[in-house]
């Protein structure tokens, strides 16, 4: 499958709007020599203390003011922005590939979701893994640290229609989330590179 066909195809395993979205016109950002790494502050969210393991060498801090979230991510891997809040990081030599979006109550509809301010991750993934279980086999939803301490859950399986290894997370705060799409493609071995390195970019998620 190439990455063409993935971008179209890659969302519509939670919602079938999710194709309109893959549409839009990407603008490809360049890679920082020096990235931010200081979050803007949100007036309703008070983090709390988690624990920080150490880092995979070679990784960087990143902020994107349209999705209005800080992260870290492998120095080679590619940021790619859109209109609307969200973002894609692909990796420059290999199958790597995360979409990221915000949720909050002007993007539910995209994702088939009824969403509400300060609903907790944890129900937000339920919802999300009974859509994909539609097209899919995924294991039982599971808690993934984050390194603010904000509620953060994820599921993980097999997309068979698009015969795809994807995790599927929910990082939720108390005036909105993030949902995170890391596609693994057909490949067992790849994905089993791949998914540590999703969960780390779970766990480095703040606004």
């Amino acid at each position: 499958m190439t990455r063409h066909q993935r971008i179209s195809l890659g969302m519509t395993l939670v919602s079938l709007a999710l194709a309109a979205l893959a549409c839009s016109t990407p603008v490809v950002e360049p890679t920082p020599t020096v990235p931010s790494e200081t979050p803007a502050p949100t007036a309703t969210w008070t983090p709390a203390y988690s624990p920080t393991p150490d880092l995979p060498p070679g990784w960087v801090p990143y902020r994107s003011e349209i999705v209005q979230i800080s992260l870290y991510r492998p120095s080679d891997w590619v940021v790619t922005s859109y209109d609307e809040p969200r973002i894609d990081l692909t990796e420059e030599q290999g199958r790597g590939w995360i979409e990221i979006a915000m949720l909050d109550e002007t993007t539910m509809g995209q994702w088939g979701l009824d969403y509400q301010p300060g609903m907790d991750a944890e129900a937000i993934i339920d919802d999300l893994a009974r859509a994909a279980r539609e097209d899919g086999r995924f294991e039982a939803p599971r808690q993934i640290e984050n390194r603010s301490g904000a509620s953060a859950w994820a599921i993980a399986g097999h997309y068979e229609v698009l015969d795809d290894f994807v995790l599927i997370a929910v990082v939720g705060l108390d005036d909105k989330g993030f949902i995170l799409v890391g596609h693994g493609g057909s490949d067992e071995a790849e994905w089993s590179r791949l998914r540590p390195i999703y969960e780390q970019v779970v766990w480095s998620v703040t606004p």
